[in-house]
């Protein structure tokens, strides 16, 4: 496979849930593709993906832009926050094993916090940048 996307996804996906301390704080595995109904809070799900060509004249290559996204309930942003520091660490500049890929870098680039419209839930975007190369 030469998309990053799926690879990245299922990499990311599997060094959260291997974490004991994000699962304890989120009580249990809850990290969705997309935003689940009637799940308790806190959760992760994946936001946006974008995968633009970055090859170079001898490496066929990737960057990903992705969003990774805190749900909280908790009435203040310290629970959502703190879940995304967690995230964070687990994540920015760490190596990550991508089947067909090799990960030439994977960083935070920004975070934003942002009070949905109900007025109870904040979500908490974190914002990666993935290069990537398709492994040969």
């Amino acid at each position: 496979m030469t998309n990053p996307i799926l690879p990245l996804k299922a990499a990311i996906r599997s060094r959260l849930i291997a974490d004991t301390a994000l699962l304890a704080v989120l009580g249990g595995s809850r990290i969705y593709d997309e935003t689940p109904r009637g799940q308790p809070f806190p959760f992760v799900t994946f936001g946006s993906f974008t995968a633009n060509d970055n090859s170079t004249s001898s490496d066929r290559g990737h960057e990903t832009k992705l969003e990774i996204q805190v749900w909280s309930r908790d009435g203040s942003t310290k629970q959502a926050l703190l879940i995304a520091d967690r995230i964070e660490t687990l994540l920015h500049d760490q190596n990550l094993n991508l089947t067909g890929q090799h990960l030439v870098n994977h960083h935070l680039v920004d975070t934003d916090t942002a009070l949905e419209r109900d007025g109870e839930t904040i979500r908490v975007t974190l914002n990666f940048r993935a290069v990537t190369e398709v492994a040969v």
